[in-house]
């Protein structure tokens, strides 16, 4: 099973990974294959990937979304449903890391130790980082819009498409950034 009555009486794993997006999602199958192929055996349920996500998002395709040609919703799907049988799910973050006893705290308390820790938690993006930007991308009649959110990927096609006259500026962050395109994460 990958929700959290799998692994409800297990709080000792083998594998732990923090981030149930897309690199902690391939991580964690990579991991259980790279066994099988030596000879060596996992027990369904050795590797958990620790997120509280609801869902999961796939961030490249917001680019077909910003060009209108597909629904924000085409790429989100259910986080839990995206766990094959081997691979525990606990919809819980990580609070504290505890290196010197190989083991993690929980947002609900729960202590959780490993053999080895992968941290794919990602990237948070900072509208806050500009100022007024946060107000721009919720104010429909601003003409500022983001394909890097599920709430403001839809409204980069809707002032595209309401552009009538003048110029577009589209910018990208100078720096590290996702991706140019998007990338996969899992988010409430």
């Amino acid at each position: 099973m990958s929700d959290s009555r799998a692994s409800a009486a297990k709080d000792k794993f083998k594998v732990v990974i923090i981030g149930g997006g897309a690199g902690g999602l391939s991580v964690a199958n990579q991991i259980y294959n790279r066994f099988l192929a030596a000879g060596k055996r996992l027990n369904h349920g050795d590797i958990v990937v620790l997120d509280e996500a609801q869902f999961h998002y796939y961030q490249p395709g917001w680019t077909l979304v910003g060009a209108g040609l597909r629904s924000k919703y085409d790429f989100r799907r259910p986080l839990a449903s995206l766990f094959p049988p081997h691979i525990a799910h606990i919809g819980e973050n990580v609070a504290t890391f505890s290196p010197a006893t190989s083991s993690v705290t929980t947002s609900a308390g729960r202590s959780i130790t490993y053999e080895a820790l992968v941290i794919a938690a990602g990237l948070k993006t900072n509208w806050d980082s500009i100022s007024g930007l946060s107000q721009a991308l919720i104010d429909p009649a601003s003409g500022v819009s983001s394909i890097y959110s599920f709430d403001t990927c839809d409204k980069t096609w809707e002032n595209i498409d309401s552009l009538q006259c003048g110029n577009a500026i589209f910018t990208q962050p100078a720096g590290v950034v996702k991706c140019a395109g998007g990338n996969e994460t899992s988010e409430e």
